[in-house]
């Protein structure tokens, strides 16, 4: 019985380490000197997506997306990348396969218009949720953190 416990322990730690963590890649890009951005910016984001944002927000957010595998080294959308966060939130099948081909639909021109395509509809479609702030212990919550995919 002890084996089976510990086996399915170690499966479940794999699956759940196959996905990158936003929370992780976040605190990466913010520990970037270059990248770094004040909380304030995800806050008055969250409240106005058309705020405006600092001359490195779109480096911050291709640091994130390159580390939780949305985008690619050239700024294209990875449909398989935005799925397995889709999937981290929505367990309805139908309903997060329908919000990964929107999302991964969003490809543009230019790469930081890609970015912020991509970020809004994953916002717009509750992917992800709003940071906490940075000086805070995230993983104190309430919400599991294998589930919480928060917003910028």
């Amino acid at each position: 019985m002890i084996k089976t416990i510990v086996i399915f322990c170690v499966f479940f730690t794999l699956i759940l380490c196959e996905t990158p963590d936003y929370i992780t890649e976040h605190r990466k890009c913010q520990n970037i000197p270059e990248l770094h951005l004040d909380h304030s910016v995800f806050e008055n984001l969250h409240k106005n997506h058309s705020a405006s944002k600092p001359t490195n927000f779109n480096k911050y957010m291709m640091c994130v997306a390159k580390g939780i595998n949305v985008l690619d080294d050239a700024g294209n959308i990875n449909e398989a990348g935005v799925k397995a966060q889709v999937e981290l939130v929505e367990k309805d099948a139908q309903k997060a396969e329908e919000i990964t081909k929107t999302c991964s639909g969003l490809q543009k021109p230019t790469v930081d218009e890609t970015i912020n395509q991509l970020w809004r509809c994953m916002f717009e479609k509750n992917i992800f949720r709003e940071l906490k702030s940075d000086h805070s212990d995230e993983s104190s919550s309430s919400e599991s953190h294998e589930h919480k995919q928060p917003t910028i």
